[in-house]
This record gives structure tokens, sequence and C-alpha cells, in this order.
């Protein structure tokens, strides 16, 4: 449970400091006017987007997973298992987010190859654990990653 709880915390680190790299690299050419923007707090939206992205990615991947297949997974062992499988995507993150004080259209290429590959990876790791046949993985990506986007839409439009 600890690996996959800082797996999880190093993918909401990378988006707080991808975030946080845009935030300076935007208004550090402002001079004195950046004092004024600086409380816009791009890097606490970043750090919110970060941590609602991965909460609803796992709990999607985990509410499909259960209802499209006869095995059921308790929440803590799905944690547990897929968390620790974020750890590598986190560190990408956490990279991109480093370099995004230096150079963004780097950093936005780790950022997309990190978060693209993770994608894959977490679908693919999420069949694996739920012993899915072949034809449960289109019906379970359609609704798992239907219901991703809808959530994340809501949370950017309501609280973000």
């Amino acid at each position: 449970m600890l690996y996959g709880i800082i797996g999880m915390a190093s993918s909401i680190i990378g988006f707080w400091l991808f975030g946080l790299g845009i935030k300076q690299m935007f208004y550090s050419g402002l001079g004195m006017m950046s004092g004024l923007f600086s409380d816009i707090g791009m890097g606490s939206r970043a750090l919110l987007l970060g941590l609602f992205s991965t909460v609803i990615l796992l709990g999607s991947f985990w509410f499909t997973g259960n209802m499209v297949t006869k095995q059921k997974l308790d929440i803590k062992e799905f944690i547990a298992k897929m968390g620790s499988f974020q750890l590598p995507f986190g560190a990408a993150l956490i990279l991109s987010g480093l370099i995004s004080f230096m150079s963004l259209k780097l950093a936005f290429l780790i950022l997309v190859l990190a978060l693209m590959t993770g994608l894959a990876a977490n679908s693919a790791a999420v069949i694996e654990l739920y012993r899915m046949g072949s034809s449960q993985w289109i019906k379970f990506l359609g609704v798992a990653l239907g219901i991703y986007v809808l959530f994340l839409a809501v949370v950017q439009t309501v609280l973000l």
C-alpha cells in the first residue's frame, strides 16, 4: 500500500512542478509585473489537476474493472498494485516538471510522452490485473476512459 501511495504522490508532485515551471517561465519576463500575476495559482491548479486526474483515472479503472469482470478487487488492493505501477511515470512527470523551469518545449515533450505511455501501460496493467478476455477489452476501455474524461471535465469546469 505504501508503494501505491508513493507512486500516486509522485505523479501528483510531477504535475505540480510542471505547473510551477510554466508559471515561472510565463511570468519571469514580466519584471515588476510578475509580482502582480504571481498569485494566479498555476502551480496550485496543476497540483489539484494532478490529484484529481490520478484519483479519477484509477477510480474509473477500478470501478469499471469491477463492473465488467467477474473478479472483484478491494480498493486497497487495487491502489497498492496500480499506485505502485505509477512510480516510473511519476518520475517522468517530476523530470518534466523540473525541466519546465528551463525549457517548456522539452518539458511538454516529456509530459506528453509520460502521459501517453502511462495511460497505455495502466490500461494494459488493469486488463492483466482483472484477467480480462479480449472480448472485454473494448468495453472496459471505452467505459473507463469515458468515465475518466467526463469526471475530469466536470472537475476542471467546477473546481478549477
